[in-house]
């Protein structure tokens, strides 16, 4: 029997309108979907999918815990657990469709996924999502990168300290924590900076500018820090 197909699907980052054709198409397609999460239902890509497909409850839902932690051993038993569920479907010829938030390359919960899969010479197709940051630039209506301009991107709760500004622009996501610190660096060297909370949900926050930003942000935070502050009209910004 033909080993069946592993999907990891990039759902976007909150808004349901933002979700791809072809992430729509194979959702609706196949009958058993992984989500991350011991409770599915509470989990974001989930609850965005959800609204696309209300059909969505009536599939078979694989549930993929993974605890909040950084012990090593516990993470990686936690991946071997969750692949070797997913291939006792695909052994079976049965395809598995696998979600995540924005897109599968960028900082997925699903990189393990995939990669466990491939070793394991299971077929795996990958659909790209609308990525978070990407949505963060255009909801402020600023550019991410002009002519030979730099786009860097870390993920800030790991950054323990800020010294040299990188050319052109910086991409700091899960920016949750040291943004006292980051905020320090920033007003020091005169760089601009824009702050965004759940960005494409319904309890989306932007914050304009480094005196505006919170000491504390939540863990779907991305702050985009910039050399030189491109064209804003205070009167046509985006609202809340």
């Amino acid at each position: 029997m033909l080993k069946g197909i592993a999907y990891c699907v990039g759902v976007g980052c909150g808004d349901p309108e933002l979700m791809t054709l072809k992430a729509l198409r194979v959702i609706r397609e196949n009958r058993v979907i992984a989500v991350v999460g011991e409770n599915y239902q509470n989990a974001l890509a989930y609850k965005i999918a959800l609204q696309n497909v209300p059909q969505l409850p009536q599939k078979e839902i694989l549930a993929l815990p993974m605890p909040m932690t950084k012990q090593t051993d516990v993470i990686r038993k936690y991946q071997q657990q969750n692949t070797c569920r997913i291939e006792s479907y695909l052994d079976k010829g049965e395809n598995v469709v696998a979600l995540t938030l924005g897109d599968p390359s960028v900082y997925s919960s699903l990189h393990y996924l995939r990669k466990m899969l491939l070793e394991h010479n299971y077929p795996v197709q990958t659909i790209s999502g609308v990525t978070s940051f990407c949505e963060v630039a255009n909801t402020l209506n600023i550019p991410l990168s002009q002519w030979d301009g730099e786009i860097h991107i870390l993920p800030a709760l790991y950054q323990k300290s800020f010294t040299d500004f990188p050319k052109g622009t910086l991409v700091l996501m899960k920016a949750s924590e040291n943004v006292a610190l980051l905020k320090q660096y920033i007003r020091a060297n005169g760089l601009s900076a824009w702050a965004v909370e759940h960005c494409g949900m319904e309890k989306q926050k932007i914050h304009y500018g480094v005196d505006n930003i919170p000491d504390k942000l939540p863990y779907f935070t991305i702050i985009i820090v910039q050399s030189e502050a491109p064209f804003l009209n205070p009167t046509n910004l985006p609202k809340d």
